[in-house]
């Protein structure tokens, strides 16, 4: 469903960290999630709403948009997403834990 979709709307506010998001992101949907979302660090703000009257006008600018526009921040952002990737997680946190406690590691 998600494939055959232009726009994916994250209703969930205040959720820690929704995967949702992300495979919309994936699937290739332009994603709209809440600016109390956890995972609006990997979104611009042109992608969070904040309230309901908000959220209209985004998923109008969105509709209204043309296909060079999606095209234009989806890469970037799924170049973000790359970065959730288990092993990539792994060697940043290890690199982290190295510089805050080389006494340790």
């Amino acid at each position: 469903m998600l494939q055959e979709s232009k726009i994916y709307v994250h209703l969930m506010e205040g959720e820690h960290f929704g995967i949702a998001p992300i495979e919309a992101l994936a699937s290739g949907c332009i994603t709209l999630i809440p600016e109390s979302c956890g995972v609006r660090e990997f979104f611009p703000e042109i992608f969070r709403w904040k309230d309901e009257d908000d959220l209209k006008d985004k998923i109008s600018k969105v509709i209204k948009a043309d296909e060079n526009w999606w095209s234009s921040y989806r890469e970037p952002l799924m170049a973000k997403i790359r970065e959730l990737d288990p092993k990539n997680f792994s060697t940043k946190l290890w690199r982290c834990l190295k510089e805050a406690y080389p006494q340790y590691l």
